[in-house]
């Protein structure tokens, strides 16, 4: 079985500033300068044993995808612009995607294909770690304000439903879903539950609007917003929760269950 990061189980009260920008990874959490660990495993790991391997030719054009594809994390994936900002041709980048997937540095989350509005049919790409992606970036600080903020923790959500996904249900499902014109639902799980991730501290009704979107082509069980909201709340028949309940709710396996 794969062994993922540490979980929010195992992490416990950890600040959820310092996993955003330290990671899960056991050598960088339990280290007193988490940020050397991370340079060492980026620099030794994913580039030069990965080349070494054979799996790339060439440690620059792999490090500049690298770098270009961590900029991109959690996004809808365009491989055209990613080629292009990584000065690669479309098949390195799609065979440089596929050693990702292969390797369990990334995964693959594909969108839901059944809806009856225009949906975009592209994946998004999530690296297996908050703290790597920071490494490869270049983050070093995260603060309330920070522009990376909200794409970090929707990462940790979902890497927080993979883990769980392998470690207690090898059956969940997780898709999100986006429309062309930008109405989206982070989150997806088993055609059943909407998931929306804000890193907002209150969440409004304006952050609605891809699950009632969503509902109106699919019968939801439940409808979760997790924020950094002090306390659980409801807005009509939507569940506002901050993120450590939903963590919660979780592995107790109460939100696959729905």
């Amino acid at each position: 079985m794969y062994l993922h990061p540490f979980t929010s189980n195992e992490l416990g009260n950890r600040a959820l500033l310092t996993t955003l920008l330290h990671g899960s990874l056991p050598p960088a959490a339990l280290s007193s300068d988490p940020g050397a660990e991370l340079s060492d495993y980026v620099g030794e790991y994913l580039q030069q044993e990965i080349t070494a391997e054979a799996l790339t030719r060439g440690v620059e054009s792999y490090a500049r995808f690298l770098s270009q594809m961590a900029t991109v994390n959690g996004q809808v994936l365009n491989v055209e612009r990613l080629a292009s900002d990584a000065q690669l041709s479309p098949t390195t980048v799609r065979r440089y995607i596929d050693i990702l997937t292969d390797t369990l540095i990334a995964y693959s989350v594909e969108p839901w294909r059944q809806s009856k509005r225009k949906a975009v049919a592209a994946p998004k790409i999530f690296f297996f770690d908050t703290g790597v992606v920071n490494s490869l970036t270049g983050v070093t600080s995260l603060g309330d304000n920070h522009p990376a903020l909200g794409s970090l923790f929707e990462q940790l959500i979902f890497l927080e439903l993979i883990a769980f996904r392998d470690y207690v249900d090898r059956s969940m499902k997780i898709n999100y879903w986006r429309t062309h014109d930008q109405t989206e639902v982070d989150f997806l799980v088993n055609e059943a539950i909407g998931i929306e991730v804000k890193a907002t501290t209150m969440v409004t009704e304006r952050d609605l609007k891809g699950l009632a979107r969503l509902s109106e082509e699919l019968s939801l069980k439940r409808r979760i917003v997790v924020s950094r909201d002090r306390s659980p709340r409801r807005i009509g028949e939507v569940e506002v929760l901050p993120y450590t309940e939903f963590l919660a709710q979780l592995w107790a396996g109460d939100i696959g269950s729905g």
